[in-house]
């Protein structure tokens, strides 16, 4: 079900848009599948390969399942947010991920 089958990149905007209502989120890395540069957006946003230690992070769902397994660990922990089912928001603190009481979009 991965691939195109489910996330293109077509949720890219939700991100976007989920972060602009929080703006006390003033970093976050993306491992995002779309082919549009994540430093176009208009969000505090830098690109990652592999997993960050720390902070926030927003992984699309073909990057956290994919065959490469660069991002396999995340699924350890669970997501603060998960965006239409294909961007998987994470806060890491070290070892650990908090989840949010709020609603999935």
């Amino acid at each position: 079900m991965l691939d195109s089958n489910l996330d293109w990149g077509q949720n890219d905007l939700s991100l976007v848009h989920w972060l602009q209502a929080r703006p006390e989120i003033t970093e976050i890395k993306t491992a995002l599948w779309g082919s549009y540069p994540v430093e176009l957006f208009p969000i505090p946003a830098t690109e990652v390969t592999e997993t960050p230690a720390s902070g926030w992070v927003a992984i699309s769902v073909n990057r956290l399942y994919g065959r490469d397994g660069k991002f396999r660990e995340l699924l350890e922990l669970r997501p603060y947010y998960v965006l239409n089912n294909c961007v998987y928001v994470f806060h890491i603190s070290g070892t650990e991920s908090y989840r949010s009481d709020e609603t999935r979009e």
